[in-house]
């Protein structure tokens, strides 16, 4: 069930805020480290590779590639859940920064399978998209998209988070997702 308005005999029944709880702050970005020293790990293509022949230049362009790479894999990760939203719920979703953090949020509740599929749409699609440019790569070029690989997927350590925490709540549970702080609904018991 996604809905604009909670039906009658919900109340709060957990939140989570990635702004406001050092607690949920701590667990994501001791997620995305883990995550990200693990995807480091896999590789075996040494960093050096990323260092182009001739001299300083072409090591400067290959790096204002890189940070345009990775800007724009944050708008397509942010617009990826908001498709999902789009897709699952018929509304808009509402994007913005607040702090460290891009957010897609909606005004809309949604169920818990929605909501999951909502949180790893993007960590799926360009997880696959990546992983596939990464393999047709020249060996010059690996670093220049396993980082955004490894931002994917570390990066993605508050989808990931949500996700499992989701997983947990009650079968009727409704999160409202605000952005950087998602609240979860369940049926009060009589």
């Amino acid at each position: 069930m996604t809905t604009k308005n909670l039906p009658e005999g919900y109340k709060e029944y957990a939140k989570i805020d990635f702004v406001n709880s050092k607690k949920d702050a701590i667990i994501t970005n001791v997620i995305a480290l883990i995550v990200a020293i693990m995807l480091i790990g896999l590789t075996d293509v040494p960093f050096k590779t990323v260092i182009p022949e001739g001299g300083l230049f072409p090591l400067l362009i290959k790096c204002v590639l890189l940070v345009a790479a990775l800007f724009v894999y944050i708008i397509l990760h942010e617009a990826f859940h908001g498709l999902a939203i789009g897709l699952i719920s018929g509304s808009k979703p509402h994007f913005g920064f607040k702090y460290t953090y891009a957010y897609t949020g909606s005004d809309m509740y949604f169920d818990r399978l929605s909501y999951i599929i909502i949180a790893l749409t993007p960590i799926i699609i360009l997880g696959i998209l990546l992983v596939a440019i990464l393999f047709s790569v020249p060996i010059e070029w690996y670093w220049f998209v396993y980082i955004p690989v490894i931002l994917n997927f570390a990066g993605s350590a508050g989808d990931l988070y949500v996700t499992g925490l989701t997983l947990h709540m009650p079968k009727d549970a409704l999160i409202h997702d605000e952005g950087v702080a998602m609240t979860i609904f369940s049926k009060v018991e009589e």
